[in-house]
């Protein structure tokens, strides 16, 4: 069974970092949210602010949170659809092909209008 197919599958994954990633936001977020899982995940690991606690994900702080999170998915399957569904919208609006091309022609653009200062030593 590929990727794709694994986080399609999942009720919910899980992002327990206790410290940040080297990577923000971390591929296994964006990936996953991109498949339109339902992600719980901590502060650490949410550094990007692309999970809304409530809408694109749940986002914990303690143990009972967690719990709570894991409660709520489970038991409200048309809620974790949503958020899924969210979740995906985020994830393209920001980080799909066409939205990081979008970024890096304006960035472009930007630089062929203004002339760029020669820092010397």
């Amino acid at each position: 069974m590929d990727k794709i197919a694994w986080l399609h599958a999942a009720d919910a994954i899980l992002l327990p970092f206790l410290a940040p990633e080297a990577v923000e936001p971390p591929m296994t977020l964006l990936e996953s949210m991109a498949c339109g899982a339902v992600i719980i995940t901590s502060p650490a690991a949410n550094r990007s602010g692309l999970i809304t606690s409530g809408s694109t994900g749940l986002v914990y702080h303690s143990p009972a949170e967690l719990a709570h999170c894991l409660t709520e998915v489970l038991g409200n399957s048309q809620r974790a659809e949503m958020m899924g569904i969210q979740a995906r919208q985020a994830v393209l609006e920001r980080h799909s092909y066409a939205a990081v091309a979008n970024v890096t022609a304006d960035l472009w653009r930007r630089l062929e209008r203004e002339p760029v200062a020669v820092r010397r030593a």
